[in-house]
C-alpha cells in the first residue's frame, strides 16, 4: 500500500489491520478515511485500480487519472478505458516498452479497445521502425500485416517507381523522421548495410540534393552519438538526460518502480538550478512554481521578532529567481523535457520495472534483476544515497548515517488555512518563514503548487533512526509533531493540527568522497553527495550536476573510446566535485550557523576564501555559481589544448 502511504491530504494509519481492510473495501476506506478526487493522484496505479473496480463515487475520478497517465507515458491515441481492462496486469507501460519487449499480446489488446495504428506516428511506420531495429519478430510481423508499405516508403519521397520497402528501408525511414532529416541520415542508415543497396540508390535519385560529402558526414556523425544509460528516474537522472539530450547524445533511463514520478513534499529551486532549468527552456507556470520573494527567521515561541531576507531582487543580483515548488510538479516538467519528442536531440527512452542490480565500472554495462546486461559509453548512478555504485568507484562501502535528526513533513491544503480567521492572515505570497527554537528544532514554511498547498518541514532531535533507512515510508502522527512543537505558539500549534497525513524523515549524512566516477562510471545527486536540507540545495545540486554533465559531454568525437570517456569525467569532477563537496558541508549547518563548519569547509574552497556565516553570504556563496558557463570554459580549454 505504498501508494497509500505517499498521500498528502488523507490521514490514512500505516497499520496493517488497516491496509487489509483496504484491500477488501476501498470505497468504504475512501469514505472512513477522508480520501478526496484531488488526493487520488498520489496512490499508485494499482490502487487506482481497485477503486475503479469498486465502481464507487471515486471510480470515475481514479480512472481519469490513471488514463491520464497512460496519456503521460505513451505519445498516442489513447482508447477508452476499456483498454486498460482488457490487459491482464492493467500495464501502464509506454508505448516504446511494449514494442521493444515483443509484447504483442499487449499490443493486440490496445488496438482491439480502439487503439488506430493508422492514426499513430505517420500511419504506424515509427513503430514499425522501432520494432524492426530491436528485432522483435512477433510485433514487427504484426505491424507489417496492419501497414502500408507504399505509404511508409512515400513519406521522404515520391510513391513513383517505389518498390514496397523493406525491413530497413522502413527502420531507415522512422529514424529519418525522428531525427528530423531529409533524407540523408536514412541513407546512411541503409547504406550501412550491404543486404539493402536498392534503399540508398533510391534516396539518391528521389533527393539527390542531400547526399553530398557533408551530408553523409553528418549523418554518419548522427549514428556514431554516444549512448548513455542512466539508473534512477529522479530530479538527478532527469536532470542528466535533459542535458545529455541536448549534448546529441542516446540517453536511456532505467528506472526500478512501475511509473516513473516523484514523491515526497516541496523543494527549493534557487537561482544556480533555476539558472539551468531555463536555459532548457523548462516552464516554471506549468510546473506550477511559486516565486520565492522574502524569507523570515522567527522565534517559534512568541512570533514577536523576525529578521528576513529580500528576495525579490535575485533575478537582478543573480541572473535567475528563486522558486518554491512541489517535488511532483519539478519532476513532471523534467520528465517532459527528457522525454518530448518536440526538444533538441533524442528523446529519452524510459525503461519501467528494471531494477539495477550491478554496476561495470570498466565495461560501462549495468546488469538488472532479471540477468540481462546492458552496455553504454557512459553510466550513470542516480539512484539515490543507498546506490551500490559507489563500491565500483571508491573499491568500499560508505554507508550513510544517521544524525540524531529527523524531519516531519507535511503538507496542507491552503484553502484550509485561509478558510480558519485565526490562521489566515499568516499566509502571504513567497513567503518562507523558518520558525526557530533552542536546539535542533525548525519549523519550515512555505507555499507551492500555484498557492494552492502549503509545505512544512519540521527538523528535530530523533536518535532512533538506524542509519540505513531514508525514505518516504515512515509515517508520524499529528501527536508527534504536536509534542515536538508543544512551547510554539498556539497558532502555530492550531496550523499543525490541520496536517492529515505525517511522513517523518531520518536525516542521514555521509562525508564527501574523493572522487566520483571510475571506468565509463559516474554517480550524481544522492548518489554522489547526499546533504542535509539546511541550505535547501539538494534538489539544486542534483540539477547543476545534470547541467554540467549536459555541457561537458559536448562535441564528442565519433564512437568516444574508454579514454575520451575518463577525459571528460575528469573535467565534469574538477567542476563538480569541490562545489558540490562544500555545499554538503554547509548543508550541515543553518544558514545562521556557519561558524559549525568553517573548519571542515576550508579544505574544499579556493585558498583566502571567506566562509560564509550570515544567510546573505551563504546565498550568494550558493546562488553565484554558473555551473553551465564554468562548464563550457573547462571544456573550450581542453579541446583547444589538444
Amino acid at each position: 500500500m505504498a501508494g497509500f502511504a505517499s498521500a498528502p491530504y488523507n490521514s490514512i494509519s500505516p497499520h496493517k489491520s488497516l491496509q487489509r481492510s483496504l484491500y477488501r473495501n476501498l470505497e468504504m476506506a475512501s469514505k472512513l478515511y477522508k480520501i478526496s478526487p484531488a488526493s487520488l493522484k498520489y496512490l499508485e496505479t494499482p490502487e487506482l485500480w481497485k477503486i475503479i473496480e469498486s465502481d464507487g463515487e471515486l471510480a470515475p475520478h481514479a480512472n481519469h487519472i490513471v488514463q491520464q497517465r497512460f496519456m503521460d507515458n505513451n505519445i498516442y491515441t489513447v482508447p477508452s478505458a476499456e483498454a486498460f481492462k482488457n490487459l491482464t496486469d492493467h500495464s501502464s507501460d509506454p508505448i516504446d516498452d511494449i514494442i521493444r519487449y515483443d509484447r504483442v499480446k499487449t499490443l493486440k489488446c490496445l488496438v482491439d479497445a480502439g487503439l488506430n495504428l493508422q492514426h499513430y506516428s505517420r500511419s504506424g511506420w515509427m513503430l514499425l521502425g522501432l520494432a524492426l531495429a530491436t528485432k522483435t519478430d512477433r510485433i514487427s510481423r504484426y505491424l507489417i500485416d496492419a501497414s502500408f508499405p507504399k505509404d511508409i516508403c512515400g513519406r521522404i519521397g515520391a510513391l513513383n517507381d517505389c518498390e514496397d520497402g523493406t525491413f530497413l528501408s522502413v527502420a531507415a525511414t522512422w529514424d529519418a523522421f525522428v531525427h528530423g532529416a531529409s533524407g540523408e541520415t536514412a541513407w546512411h542508415a541503409a547504406a550501412e548495410c550491404a543486404t539493402d543497396l536498392e534503399f540508398p540508390r533510391w534516396i539518391g535519385v528521389q533527393a539527390p540534393e542531400t547526399i553530398n560529402e557533408r551530408t553523409v558526414h553528418d549523418a554518419r556523425a548522427r549514428y556514431s552519438q554516444m549512448k548513455a544509460i542512466i539508473v534512477g528516474g529522479g530530479i538527478a537522472g532527469l536532470a542528466a538526460a535533459i542535458g545529455l539530450r541536448r549534448a546529441d547524445h542516446r540517453v536511456q533511463i532505467f528506472e526500478r518502480s512501475s511509473f516513473l514520478r516523484e514523491v515526497g513534499a516541496a523543494i527549493h529551486v534557487q537561482p544556480n538550478a533555476s539558472r539551468i532549468l531555463s536555459d532548457w527552456d523548462f516552464d516554471p507556470k506549468r510546473a506550477r512554481f511559486v516565486t520565492g520573494l522574502r524569507t523570515m527567521v522567527v522565534p517559534g515561541t512568541s512570533l514577536t521578532s523576525n529578521v528576513g531576507v529580500d528576495c525579490s531582487h535575485f533575478v537582478e543580483t543573480y541572473g535567475a529567481p528563486w522558486y518554491l515548488a512541489h517535488r511532483v510538479d519539478l519532476h513532471t516538467e523534467l520528465r517532459r523535457l527528457a522525454t518530448t519528442p518536440d526538444g533538441p536531440g533524442f528523446p529519452v527512452e524510459t525503461i519501467l520495472r528494471s531494477e539495477v542490480v550491478g554496476f561495470d565500472a570498466e565495461n560501462g554495462s549495468v546488469t538488472l534483476t532479471d540477468g540481462s546486461v546492458h552496455q553504454a559509453d557512459l553510466v550513470v548512478a542516480a539512484d539515490g544515497v543507498h546506490t551500490t555504485a559507489i563500491h565500483q568507484v571508491i573499491g568500499h562501502a560508505t554507508p550513510a548515517v544517521a544524525t540524531g535528526s529527523a524531519a516531519f513533513r507535511f503538507l496542507i491544503p491552503t484553502e484550509d488555512i485561509q478558510g480558519d480567521p485565526e490562521t489566515a492572515h499568516l499566509l502571504e505570497d513567497g513567503l518562507m518563514r523558518i520558525y526557530v527554537a533552542e536546539g535542533v528544532r525548525r519549523l519550515i514554511w512555505y507555499s507551492c503548487a500555484d498557492n494552492t498547498v502549503e509545505n512544512f518541514v519540521g527538523i528535530h532531535l530523533y536518535e532512533h533512526g538506524d542509519g540505513q533507512k531514508e525514505d518516504w515510508n515512515l509515517s508520524a502522527d499529528v501527536s508527534d509533531v504536536l509534542a515536538q512543537y508543544h512551547d510554539f505558539h498556539p497558532t502555530l500549534l492550531r496550523i499543525i493540527k490541520k496536517a492529515t497525513s505525517i511522513k517523518r524523515w531520518p536525516l542521514l549524512y555521509r562525508d564527501p568522497i574523493p572522487t566520483w566516477s571510475r571506468g565509463r562510471l559516474v554517480l550524481i545527486g544522492d548518489a554522489a553527495h547526499p546533504m542535509l536540507p539546511h541550505q535547501g540545495q539538494g534538489g539544486a545540486q542534483a540539477i547543476e550536476d545534470g547541467g554540467a554533465l549536459g555541457e561537458i559531454f559536448a562535441r564528442m568525437p565519433d564512437h568516444p573510446t574508454l579514454d575520451e570517456i575518463r577525459d571528460r569525467l575528469a573535467l565534469f569532477e574538477k567542476v563538480r566535485v569541490h562545489r558540490a563537496s562544500v555545499v554538503t558541508i554547509f548543508s550541515n549547518a543553518g544558514q545562521d550557523q556557519g561558524w559549525k563548519i568553517k573548519e571542515r569547509a576550508q579544505q574544499y574552497m579556493p585558498a583566502g576564501a571567506k566562509i560564509p556565516s550570515s544567510p546573505l553570504e551563504f546565498m550568494e556563496h550558493n546562488f553565484r555559481c554558473d555551473v553551465l558557463e564554468e562548464s563550457r570554459r573547462q571544456l573550450e580549454s581542453y579541446l583547444s589544448g589538444r
